[in-house]
């Protein structure tokens, strides 16, 4: 805080200054505050003439609100590639002044949408999939977006066909044949 008094029949000869009502002292035009708790504050300020008057307090009410934002981490899902396509992610948002009121969420870059704590995505694709999600805090503050990539690659089984004969056969020699079939990859 910075003031300057004005006395316009005399001259000012001194200030008193007072911080959250934590008494009075002689000060001068300037003074510097340092890690103010959070909340209310009120700083104060009079100067005195040469004649001995005071003048009426000048006064500045302000709050301190450090708003650290919330912090998210995701406990489950998967990561790396993965043999199923159905997954659940799990997350946990921490507020250390305040509390978590909310979280946003987002699959594929599809939309978000406001979530519980967990979610089932069934049905995924074959390929890369990202999921994000952060939170927001009581103060309006959102955290940055946590994601997690993984890739679905389910290696389905070839199958096999087979020609020849079956059941009981009045002939002695046989051909059979087959063909391996696979959807995913090669026999």
């Amino acid at each position: 805080f910075s003031w300057q008094g004005i006395d316009t029949d005399g001259s000012v000869v001194g200030y008193e200054r007072e911080t959250d009502g934590a008494g009075m002292s002689t000060a001068i035009t300037s003074e510097q505050f340092t890690n103010l708790s959070e909340g209310s504050h009120t700083f104060r300020v009079r100067c005195l003439d040469n004649d001995g008057a005071y003048s009426d307090w000048a006064t500045r009410t302000f709050t301190v609100d450090i708003n650290d934002p919330p912090t998210i981490s995701i406990t489950a899902g998967p990561s790396g590639t993965i043999d199923y396509d159905d997954v659940t992610f799990s997350w946990q948002g921490i507020d250390t002044d305040g509390s978590v009121v909310g979280y946003e969420r987002e699959m594929d870059g599809a939309g978000m949408s406001t979530a519980i704590t967990s979610e089932q995505f069934t049905n995924l694709s074959e390929g890369s999939h990202t999921f994000r999600v952060r939170c927001l805090d009581d103060d309006g503050a959102y955290s940055s977006w946590e994601s997690r990539t993984f890739t679905v690659d389910i290696n389905d089984p070839p199958t096999i066909s087979i020609d020849g004969p079956s059941g009981i056969i009045d002939y002695d020699d046989v051909t059979f044949s087959w063909q391996g079939i696979d959807t995913d990859g090669s026999v």
